[in-house]
């Protein structure tokens, strides 16, 4: 799909819960293994993740319709203790993936964390889902280690 017009701005969750619900559904199902199924599972954890966001997720807006979020948390402290920039969940609408969505997102996230002083980045991903290992490495992220079926990427800046 080609998309002209996409806003990338900052909201709260809470103002198109459903629309990040289904958005959420969506992009899962093709990954079953890696995503919530149920409708109070999927509220549960946005709600986490808009308590990790600090309130706000980074927004794709087209037609000032949501067709993706991601949400960071600038205050995710390691096993080891050490305070980084984590990236929780980001996820396109399959409608709107391709066409760039997912990046501008990304990289809006990235600035994000960077306003807080971080230059060290961390994600976790599902082992088999190859797509998304594939963006991220294209994003300057590297593998690090594996914990059961999800692997762990990072980036560091100068």
């Amino acid at each position: 799909m080609q998309t002209t017009a996409v806003e990338i701005t900052l909201m709260d969750p809470d103002l198109h819960v459903e629309e990040f619900r289904e958005i959420y559904r969506r992009a899962y199902q093709r990954l079953p293994r890696y995503g919530y199924r149920r409708d109070r599972e999927i509220n549960t954890y946005l709600h986490w993740l808009k308590k990790r966001a600090g309130g706000e997720f980074v927004v794709a807006l087209v037609a000032e319709k949501p067709v993706g979020f991601m949400a960071v948390d600038s205050n995710w402290l390691t096993w080891t203790g050490r305070c980084l920039g984590e990236i929780h969940e980001i996820v396109v609408d399959p409608d709107y993936q391709g066409c760039g969505i997912g990046r501008q997102l990304f990289l809006a996230g990235l600035d994000v964390l960077r306003r807080s002083d971080h230059k060290k980045f961390e994600l976790w991903v599902g082992e088999k889902n190859d797509r998304a290992r594939a963006f991220y490495e294209s994003l300057g992220f590297h593998c690090k280690g594996k914990w059961g079926r999800w692997v762990q990427m990072v980036r560091e800046e100068n």
